[in-house]
């Protein structure tokens, strides 16, 4: 999109959700359900993603991905 913004957060503050609204969507829809991610930063901020597919593989891989800190180099 031309103009859009863009926002950025600080990992160290951010919490992901995962919601399974019903048995269907979780046995048939592929292991689907809702992401949230809040921040408690600041201006506190919800993201919320619907039907994600195989959520739970997703939210172990965010999780992975936010508890890595990058070394600092002097």
């Amino acid at each position: 999109m031309i103009g859009g913004g863009a926002e950025s957060f600080d990992t160290n503050a951010l919490r992901f959700q995962k919601h399974r609204s019903d048995f269907f969507r979780t046995v048939l829809g592929l292991g689907a359900g809702d992401l949230k991610a809040t921040t408690a930063a600041g201006s506190a901020a919800a993201i919320e993603i619907p039907n994600v597919l195989f959520v739970d593989r997703k939210v172990h891989a965010i999780e992975n991905l936010i508890s890595v800190k990058p070394e600092h180099t002097a």
